[in-house]
């Protein structure tokens, strides 16, 4: 085998890997926010929940949540993002959980997606 044919073999196996990650990453996301989905409805539903959403945390500039999957009354909602700061998600970025029985937009005023989701209450999770 000359050098050439070997540098071809080899440039067509990185090129075939490639298109196999992109193909495994686009199919990872398909099925993934399509889990997310049902989750948040189903967590809904069993927790009698007006509001559950799975959101990622973002960096850079101001610190955010944006969500992946968002079901408020039952119904799937498109994403939104609210600021990180002054939410009852901030100690979630700290690794603590949040429980609020009842009292949730008092202790958070700030905190955007409750006009939103509109909790009395609050829990989240990391």
């Amino acid at each position: 085998m000359t050098p050439n044919h070997q540098q071809r073999l080899a440039r067509q196996d990185v090129n075939e890997r490639q298109r196999f990650l992109n193909l495994a990453r686009q199919v990872s996301e398909t099925i993934g926010n399509q889990f997310f989905s049902l989750l948040v409805k189903e967590l809904g539903g069993v927790l009698g929940a007006q509001c559950v959403y799975i959101g990622e945390f973002v960096v850079g500039g101001s610190e955010r949540v944006k969500t992946l999957a968002a079901c408020v009354e039952g119904a799937q909602v498109g994403a939104f993002e609210f600021p990180l700061e002054g939410s009852a998600d901030a100690d979630l970025r700290l690794g603590h959980p949040c429980l609020y029985a009842r009292g949730a937009r008092e202790a958070f005023p700030g905190d955007r997606r409750f006009a939103i989701c509109r909790p009395m209450r609050t829990s989240a999770s990391p």
